[in-house]
């Protein structure tokens, strides 16, 4: 999996290190590959997809030929099928600006088999979004890329706030705020307009002959 991301940097990956405890101190990006019932607490309750216990499984739905690729959720108690690998990205619990990109299976069969399935190059042309599902039947696997987690922001944050990183990860309330800001400034323009147009025909009844 390394190999495969210094090949598409085009250059190594400096400042590796391998370890196999939760990274809990480590600042910057990280990468995950292990078992689903091997994963630290911090990281499944951060993946897009749920894969222990009770959780929400997202299946592709599309509307019509124009539209976006969109997911419906299924509750479902159970561990992550075995035949199945997938690939996920999203914000590291330990650091806000950084990456986790986690490569899981069920066993230690599917998740080898996992690990050649991203080798291939119909795969990796397949990967998109934020969450890979894939059908470990070599050597025809069968890919789903969906995007189901939060967007966030990456890297230092630099001049942006805490308010600003909110607003890009939740575009709907950065929307609501931007149409809320609009009517109330068109409101108060109004009211303003009425009161200034009130008075102007006041002085004009004022300065009228009786």
């Amino acid at each position: 999996m390394m190999g495969m991301i210094t090949q598409k940097n085009g250059f190594p990956l400096f400042g590796v290190q391998i370890v196999f405890e939760e990274p809990r101190d480590w600042k910057g990006e990280i990468i995950v590959v292990g078992r689903t019932a091997d994963l630290p607490g911090e990281l499944l309750n951060s993946v897009p997809l749920k894969v222990l216990s009770e959780g929400k499984v997202p299946y592709p739905v599309v509307r019509s030929w124009d539209t976006e690729l969109t997911v419906a959720f299924s509750q479902q108690v159970s561990e992550f099928g075995s035949g199945t690998g997938a690939l996920m990205q999203f914000e590291s619990p330990y650091r806000i600006g950084r990456s986790v990109v986690l490569l899981t299976a069920s066993n230690e069969q599917d998740l080898a088999t996992m690990g050649q399935a991203i080798l291939d190059p119909g795969v990796q042309g397949a990967i998109n979004g934020d969450l890979v599902l894939v059908e470990l039947k070599s050597p025809e696997y069968k890919t789903t890329a969906l995007r189901v987690g939060n967007q966030y922001t990456t890297g230092d944050r630099g001049e942006i706030t805490r308010v600003e990183a909110y607003l890009y990860a939740n575009p709907r309330v950065f929307r609501t705020i931007l149409y809320g800001s609009i009517l109330a400034l068109a409101l108060v323009a109004f009211i303003g307009l009425r009161s200034y147009r009130r008075k102007r025909v006041r002085s004009k009844e004022q300065v009228m002959p009786q």
